[in-house]
């Protein structure tokens, strides 16, 4: 009966988001966050997941392709990912030119694949708020939020048992080949519907990246009350799986207050200006074409 019980906490751990079974931080701490020790998916398979998709979704979508908007992402992006609490992760960071959802600002198909839409590259009105978007997405990766959905979803399909899974059951030749075929046919676009409390921690772990790597984090109050920075993230009666506006902001602003002072913190560069006039240089080409 121990066991029976034993594991019936753990199948609880895998069936409902992680974030909902863990305790909040408290105001004088920063949020820490660890892999999920239920989590069978190891980062070869998960990488390998994100990779297949990631050819599909740019196949699909378009990359915006200038080598200097991609040199730019990339190195905001890698100095957030250094900072991260996943630092370890193969990251990359791209321009996308779509994505099949409506009112997006950038996604992740997990691995550390990161795109950026170009529409938001457009309209983000500083440096500082692009670094929490990007460090919020480097937080799905960092709370391992892309494979812990995957195996959800395979328990609920039923293509496993989670008993058979937790009691050691099932080899892990036969666990692999389960996964890839599951990745093979799943869609991407509803792993990547994630819960409230996954977005809530990617936005702690998001604005922490940015103060890390030197980023002023208020940019992202003013972002939860003026932008969409986060994924699928289209009218409040459609988006559920979100936290409101308000509740961000509540969040946020709690955990910047756990973070030291520093001065000189970034909110824009010239490399932000200049990102934003060659975009303008490229509507323009278009245009003319």
């Amino acid at each position: 009966m121990l066991k029976l019980s034993i594991l019936s906490l753990l199948i609880l751990f895998l069936l409902f988001p992680y974030g909902s079974l863990k305790s909040a931080p408290q105001s004088s701490e920063r949020y820490k966050v660890s892999r999920p020790f239920y989590l069978r998916i190891d980062e070869k398979q998960e990488t390998e997941m994100a990779d297949r998709w990631a050819k599909d979704i740019e196949a699909k979508q378009g990359l915006l392709g200038d080598s200097q908007i991609d040199d730019y992402l990339d190195n905001i992006g890698q100095r957030l990912a250094k900072v991260s609490q996943r630092p370890g992760l193969k990251y990359s960071f791209k321009a996308i030119k779509s994505f099949d959802r409506p009112g997006i600002a950038a996604f992740t198909v997990g691995g550390g694949r990161i795109y950026v839409l170009i529409s938001f590259l457009r309209d983000v009105p500083s440096e500082a708020a692009l670094a929490f978007t990007i460090g919020h997405e480097i937080g799905h990766n960092a709370g391992y939020h892309l494979p812990l959905q995957m195996q959800r979803r395979m328990f609920l399909d039923k293509i496993v048992s989670e008993v058979a899974l937790l009691a050691g059951r099932i080899g892990e030749s036969d666990w692999e080949k389960l996964v890839r075929e599951y990745s093979d046919k799943a869609s991407y676009l509803l792993l990547l519907e994630f819960s409230r409390e996954d977005e809530k921690e990617a936005d702690l772990l998001g604005v922490g990246n940015a103060f890390d790597a030197g980023w002023d984090p208020t940019a992202a109050l003013l972002w939860t009350r003026t932008g969409s920075r986060t994924i699928m993230q289209v009218i409040d009666d459609l988006n559920k799986q979100h936290p409101s506006p308000e509740e961000s902001y509540q969040y946020l602003s709690q955990e910047i207050k756990t973070l030291d002072k520093k001065k000189g913190l970034i909110n824009t560069s010239q490399e932000f200006m200049q990102m934003k006039q060659r975009l303008k240089e490229l509507s323009s080409f278009t245009r003319s074409k």
